[in-house]
This record gives structure tokens, C-alpha cells and sequence, in this order.
């Protein structure tokens, strides 16, 4: 979840999976699935190069000196992490007294950095983005009794929840046009690996895909683009898989890995793409699938919502509000050597 959103882009979505306290579940792979169970059974949360997959990002957090505070666009080169947010956020840049680093632990209360940031070059931004799929994995610590925010006010240092997610650098650069469409209607997806809830036993993993011009959605105080979600409020969208059940008698407090799989569709021969959500190693119940095919739509619709996800290029984000301290002992990314990350 980001501090500064294009008016509140999702914030209502969230709180309605809140309120309702639906629980998650994921549609019964059919033909289309055998193919995704094989990519599960082969891959090994635990130990991703046992699968193949190598080791693209990385940060221990022994210091800061990965992070960027800069509060300009310069766009240095050659950090992990950077505080600056693009101009679609409001280009603020989270304060460095917001993260603190002790014994290989970095903690965030009131900021998030991200893997890239704008730069005043040809592309736009500095940083890594993740395209063609991946595995997103972070060991992180928090407190579930802290978590709070009002839901009638703005996204601030205060009024949000610990996440841990990824957006497209297409949104950020305004270059997510979607083909045939007016000026300006964009189309991406929002990849929510991690989001804190107000309890214990649940957490949100959410796949946003956004589409239409700013202003198409509008719901009390909050509107921004339009949204088809796995979140069982989308007609459009078959399975409900945002809740991800942890074990009974996790304690937050302590350690874990929250992780997601990403594989492309342009993985399967029959394009089948889809994102897997795990706990300490071990897949949930959870999935999102789609398939590489024409784009139905708009809306997305069909085998094809999600799909958008395909074409993106990811930058990867975590961050707290400052009465929900989140600790974070590592972030990992990892990739099959025939998918690609880029840094600029």
C-alpha cells in the first residue's frame, strides 16, 4: 500500500474486504490448472534455486547504505531501495528518521522506499524493475494489535497498514495506454503480495487490474481509475482469493516469510499465467490465474483480467505507517533465467 495515491485508487476496495471478512478461496484448477500444478510442484519456496530460479535482488539490511533519501529526481544510479516518490504519488520522499537498521534489522514506521524512482532521463526513472515473473519473498515481524486506520480520511504516515507489493513502472511514467482508447485510458495491474489486516489469522493479497481514465471510479471520497479485483466484489472476475489464511497461533510478532510466484503465461504453451501466494515456505490455497490471450474488454474480463500483469514492468515496494512499526529482516526477489529484471 503507498502513502500518496491518485485520490485514494483503491482505499474503498480494502476496507469493503475489511468489513466483510470474506473468506478467501481459489476456483478448482480444471484443464487449464494441470499445467500450474507441475510449475508448483517444481518449485521450492523454501530454497528457490533447488527450482532453478536464481537470486536477482537482494537486501540484508546490515546497513543503509543500499537506500536513497535524496529528495530530488537526479536519479542516482546504483542503490536498491529509494524513499522518492513519483510525481503520480506526489513526489514526496519518505524521511529518513522513519527507518532504522540494528542487528541486520531494518524497521519502518511512517515510510516506504521502492526499487526505482523518477529520474530526469530518457526512461524516466533509476532503479530495478521485474518483468516476466519471479518470486517475491520477505521475512518481516510486526504488531497485529497496532494496525488501525480511518476509513473516511486520507492515506498518511498514520492512516494506513505494513505491505509489502509491486506496481508497474508503466503507471508511473503514464506510458500504460490501453491500445485502441482515448488518450490517457490507462491499463496495469497492482500486485499486492502483502497487506496487514486487522486480525491474525488472515492477511490481504489482493491482484488489482486497473483500467480507464482517473476519475471512473468513484466511491465517498475516493476515486481513481477503475478496478477488477480478485477480491469477489468483481462479476467479471471468476474465484475470490485475497484473503490468505496463516496457521492458527501465528504470532506476528515473531518472524516469517511472506512470498509470492509469479509465472508468466508465456511460460505454458497454453498461456495459462497466474500468481501463487505462500506462507513460511509454503503455498497457500491461494491463486490468481489468467491467459495470455487477447485482451478482452474494457473491462478486463474473462481468462484474460490479470493478464495485463504479462506486460508490466515491476517496481517492488515496503513500507508502515508509524503506529504499526514493521520490522524486516530480509527482502529477496528471484528469477528463471528466462525472465528479466532491469536496472537503470
Amino acid at each position: 500500500m503507498r502513502l500518496h495515491h491518485p485520490a485514494g485508487l483503491r482505499l474503498a476496495i480494502f476496507l469493503s474486504a475489511i468489513a466483510t471478512l470474506q473468506v478467501g478461496c481459489d476456483r478448482s484448477p480444471g484443464a487449464d490448472g494441470i499445467a500450474d500444478a507441475r510449475l508448483l510442484g517444481a518449485f521450492n519456496a523454501t530454497d528457490p534455486a533447488r527450482s532453478g530460479y536464481k537470486l536477482v535482488f537482494d537486501d540484508e539490511f546490515e546497513d543503509a547504505s543500499g537506500i536513497n533519501f535524496s529528495q530530488s529526481d537526479d536519479g542516482a544510479p546504483g542503490f536498491r531501495w529509494y524513499a522518492r516518490l513519483f510525481a503520480v504519488w506526489g513526489g514526496t520522499t519518505s524521511r529518513p528518521e522513519s527507518f532504522s537498521i540494528s542487528k541486520g534489522v531494518l524497521t519502518i514506521a511512517g515510510g516506504q522506499i521502492g526499487t526505482a524512482a523518477p529520474a530526469r532521463n530518457l526512461l524516466g526513472f533509476v532503479g530495478t524493475t521485474i518483468s516476466n515473473g519471479g518470486y517475491f519473498e520477505a521475512r518481516i515481524a510486526f504488531d497485529p494489535a497496532t494496525v488501525r486506520f480511518d476509513p473516511h480520511a486520507p492515506i498518511t504516515q498514520t492512516n494506513w497498514w505494513p505491505s509489502f507489493y509491486a506496481m508497474p513502472i508503466e503507471y508511473f511514467t503514464q506510458t500504460a495506454q490501453w491500445p485502441g482508447q482515448a488518450a490517457g485510458f490507462a491499463h496495469f495491474v497492482e500486485d499486492d503480495f502483502f497487506e496487514a489486516w486487522r486480525e491474525r489469522r488472515r492477511y490481504g493479497g489482493t491482484m488489482h487490474d486497473w483500467y480507464g481514465l482517473p476519475g471512473c471510479r468513484t466511491s465517498g471520497t475516493n476515486s481513481g481509475y477503475c478496478d477488477v479485483a480478485n477480491d469477489g466484489g468483481s462479476l467479471s472476475v471468476v474465484g475470490k482469493s485475497f484473503g490468505i489464511k496463516v496457521p492458527d497461533g501465528t504470532d506476528w510478532r515473531q518472524f516469517h516469510v511472506v512470498g509470492q510466484l509469479w509465472v508468466s503465461g508465456g511460460s505454458n504453451a497454453n498461456k495459462t499465467g497466474f500468481v501463487q501466494y505462500y506462507f513460511d515456505g509454503r503455498p497457500s490455497t491461494d491463486r490468481v490465474t489468467w491467459r495470455d490471450t487477447s485482451i478482452q474488454g474494457p473491462p478486463p474480463s474473462g481468462k484474460s483480467a490479470f493478464s495485463i500483469l504479462d506486460q508490466d514492468h515491476m517496481v517492488v515496494y515496503i513500507g508502515s505507517p508509524v503506529q504499526t512499526p514493521l520490522k524486516v529482516d530480509w527482502v529477496r526477489i528471484w528469477q528463471l533465467s528466462k525472465e528479466t529484471h532491469g536496472t537503470h
